[in-house]
């Protein structure tokens, strides 16, 4: 659907304030005119009691006053004050005590719900910030402002994940009984739009193929595939690293030798549509002896599963402090003369600056005009290093059809975590058996 026909989606909202305000606004507005979503709210919020007591009682829609933008002067007369906090991350209440009230004098609410003489306030947040102290300004701002007893305050959670929950929650049994509110479902959209990643991952099956990397699927296919490794680490056989900064991502670590890693992500930028596998192996003179010493002939791999495509790559790579800095992929044809046992352990290792030109005399030998297609000058001859790690080896790439992988993720990941599991431990009998290396 057309994102700009979302109830809740407007053309100049990016900054995070504005969010916010949309946001509240979209809860407030699903409180109202969606009974069951106002009900499960309730039953969430609420003590057991105070729910059970307000499911008694006599009351209709005239009884609930909501609203948005209220300052605190505006509420008196309430016997009991819920000060509820929404953020990305579960409010701590245990500190609210240590908190010093924050905010104006006379603080505004986000979201309030009046139901005879309970109060309910709202404070969002769409950044990882704990709302206790604004709220905690904002519960004794309203008890300041009475002139009766002031009301007892209780303060509550209800981050985003259990307002994404609720919501889906009351979606799911509507549409069983194929009705639904425009309003609950625009708001869940919305926040799948802009914040996918407060959303559980979801099964392969129910996310599009990412159009795009900015696309919403892009993040959940990235949750889910991350929780695959997640459990593919726990099930035994793997670690599992996240690596930060510029290049973040999250890895399968594995220790055969000839390869210290596995990555499983999908192609993007392209039409194709593929879960992808991916093992660089011989990244080092170390890997390298375990992929060249038995003969391993690259024209011999085949995919070790039915329907998927593997890629073979050969390529030669230039590291610095265990990074690669600089790398050329190579032909099949090409890689003949540099993928070998001699030419293995007679060039690959650590070059110190002044042997560069007997490397690079060596590579133009090979293959002429290898230097325009890396970045080989930029990140080695016109830097301030002082070395550089030279290796040759293959990029294995074993690509699934997106139809397939989502064959088998549909709920649960166990299945998923067994397909991906037989996936990789093929490609390491595709190379093991073929080397004689396999234990």
């Amino acid at each position: 659907m057309n994102h700009h026909l979302n109830l809740f989606t407007f053309f100049n909202d990016s900054k995070a304030e504005h969010l916010e305000n949309n946001l509240s606004r979209a809860f407030a507005l699903c409180l109202l005119h969606d009974p069951l979503f106002l009900d499960r709210v309730l039953g969430k919020v609420l003590t057991a009691e105070d729910y059970q007591l307000l499911s008694q009682e006599s009351w209709t829609s005239r009884d609930i006053d909501i609203d948005v933008q209220l300052v605190a002067s505006s509420f008196e007369g309430y016997r009991k004050l819920y000060a509820v906090g929404a953020s990305p991350q579960e409010m701590n209440i245990e500190l609210i005590d240590e908190y010093a009230a924050g905010g104006a004098a006379d603080p505004v609410t986000d979201v309030s719900v009046a139901l005879g003489d309970i109060l309910i306030i709202f404070e969002f947040k769409v950044s990882r910030v704990d709302p206790g102290q604004q709220l905690k300004g904002q519960a004794e701002a309203i008890s300041r402002f009475g002139t009766a007893d002031p009301p007892e305050v209780v303060y509550a959670d209800f981050n985003w994940g259990k307002i994404i929950a609720v919501a889906e929650s009351v979606l799911g049994f509507m549409g069983k009984l194929g009705t639904g509110s425009a309003l609950t479902r625009d708001f869940v959209q919305l926040l799948e739009s802009r914040y996918a990643e407060w959303f559980p991952p979801r099964p392969m099956n129910r996310v599009a193929f990412p159009a795009s990397d900015a696309s919403s699927e892009f993040k959940q296919l990235h949750q889910r595939l991350n929780l695959i490794k997640e459990e593919l680490a726990k099930a035994g056989g793997y670690g599992f690293e996240t690596y930060k900064g510029t290049y973040a991502r999250t890895v399968l670590r594995v220790n055969w030798g000839w390869t210290r890693e596995v990555l499983i992500d999908f192609t993007s930028g392209t039409e194709d549509k593929y879960i992808r596998l991916a093992i660089y192996a011989g990244e080092t003179k170390r890997q390298g002896w375990e992929l060249f010493g038995k003969g391993l002939s690259f024209d011999q791999l085949t995919s070790p599963v039915a329907g998927a495509t593997l890629v073979v790559r050969p390529y030669l790579k230039f590291r610095h402090f265990n990074s690669a800095i600089a790398e050329l992929f190579l032909s099949p044809e090409e890689s003949r003369r540099t993928h070998t046992l001699e030419f293995h352990t007679r060039r690959a290792g650590r070059y110190p600056k002044e042997r560069w030109p007997e490397l690079e005399a060596v590579l133009t030998d090979h293959l002429p005009g290898w230097r325009s297609q890396c970045a080989y000058d930029a990140q080695v001859t016109e830097s301030n290093r002082s070395y550089v790690d030279f290796s040759a080896g293959v990029l294995l790439e074993l690509l699934i059809p997106y139809e397939e992988a989502e064959r088998h993720d549909t709920g649960k990941p166990e299945r998923a975590v067994a397909f991906f599991r037989k996936c990789i431990d093929g490609m390491r009998e595709m190379v093991e058996l073929k080397n004689g290396n396999h234990e």
